[in-house]
């Protein structure tokens, strides 16, 4: 019984000095301010872009239709290739055309023939006339049978020159430069001539230059339409239009990227502007033109792109990065550092984007010290140690 009382008395003394020798943990040395950086924005000339996103289109688009009908005995061209206005394309048989038109001229030489008779008997008959030998009903005959032949000459001619057209017709040429489709119908099928109706043998499409339509929706023209100082009646926009017209029709040059691309590496010029607003989307349809250059041409019609035009006169502006923004409630702010050494939280109105940073419209100037770096460890009035640093443009 003693050895378990001992035992139980000396790990109670033991627990008694461990909580007598302990001391409290001193504070953590004083660090001094916290380590922010900080630059003054960026003073730039920046330019404000209208966004616009359309399509591209060839300027030149072409259905090859044959205009005689017939067999097709042979195709002249590759699949997908470049063609030049004028190169065959394909041939229609053209056997019964060269019969129609041996068949012309047979007709053709014998109205002609009939002509020498017709001009041989009259000349007679206007002898035996002079001398009464015949009748003035006999001459006005032969005087006539001259004007038939010579009529049937004329009719002959244009059979004849039609004959020709057929035959020549039987060689499908190209009516514009550009690159080809696929031939939609082989040799040996039976191909419909006509204007209307005719067989669609392929297609072209022209490749330099190209066409991009972009719409612009109707607060952007509105705007423009401010900018102009143009008296206007929002029930009756339309009547403004030409102005808008004349406004984007301006050289001003049209910057353009495919999807795939980073920025607008393309340029154009508007060319043509729509006279009225589709009431169905609300958007005003512009054109601009631009080109293709080879031998690898980027731009194929149907391709969706985005364009950007500029949309005020380049100004003078501060800009900053997005990083450096924080949110108060609803408004915007940025962490500025005094001449303390103290820092204040100073709201700003922000604009576009230009250059990958943030046109700041109000609340800064230009020798102001903001915080781009270290916003998560301050508050407003708290003493800092500024670092400097400095903004950049990125790539």
């Amino acid at each position: 019984m003693r050895p378990i009382l001992s035992t139980a008395a000396f790990l109670v003394s033991a627990v008694i000095l461990t909580v007598g020798c302990h001391r409290p943990t001193p504070p953590p040395p004083d660090s001094g301010p916290v380590a922010v950086t900080v630059a003054t924005p960026i003073q730039k000339l920046v330019t404000q872009y209208t966004d616009l996103t359309g399509n591209l289109a060839a300027v030149e688009s072409v259905d090859v239709r044959p205009r005689v009908s017939g067999y097709i005995e042979k195709v002249y061209f590759t699949d997908g290739a470049d063609v030049q206005a004028g190169q065959l394309l394909v041939k229609i048989d053209p056997s019964s055309y060269l019969a129609d038109m041996k068949r012309a001229e047979g007709e053709l030489r014998n109205w002609k023939a009939q002509l020498k008779l017709a001009d041989a008997d009259y000349t007679r008959f206007d002898k035996l006339r002079k001398t009464g030998a015949i009748s003035q009903e006999e001459f006005d005959k032969s005087s006539a049978q001259v004007d038939v032949a010579k009529a049937k000459i004329f009719a002959a001619e244009a059979d004849l020159e039609r004959a020709r057209l057929n035959v020549q017709w039987t060689d499908v040429t190209a009516p514009i430069s550009g690159r080809v489709d696929r031939i939609y119908l082989t040799a040996g099928n039976v191909a419909t001539g006509g204007l209307s109706q005719g067989t669609i043998l392929t297609t072209i499409v022209s490749e330099t230059p190209v066409y991009a339509y972009l719409t612009v929706d109707e607060q952007q023209v509105l705007a423009y339409l401010n900018r102009q100082s143009v008296k206007w009646n929002p029930a009756t926009v339309v009547g403004c239009l030409p102005v808008v017209a004349q406004e984007f029709l301006k050289p001003v040059d049209v910057e353009i990227g495919l999807v795939s691309e980073e920025g607008f590496p393309h340029h154009g010029t508007f060319d043509f502007a729509s006279n009225r607003l589709d009431p169905s989307t609300g958007t005003l349809q512009l054109r601009a033109i631009l080109d293709n250059p080879g031998p690898v041409r980027k731009l194929v019609p149907g391709m969706y792109v985005k364009a950007r035009i500029p949309a005020k006169q380049p100004t003078h502006a501060l800009l900053i990065p997005d990083e450096a923004v924080v949110s108060d409630q609803a408004n915007k702010a940025v962490y500025v550092v005094n001449a303390e050494n103290k820092v204040e939280m100073r709201q700003v109105r922000l604009g576009f984007r230009s250059a990958g940073l943030r046109v700041v419209e109000s609340g800064l100037q230009p020798d102001d010290r903001i915080i781009i770096r270290g916003l998560q460890r301050v508050t407003p009035g708290q003493p800092v140690d500024p670092q400097p640093g400095t903004i950049r443009i990125p790539h």
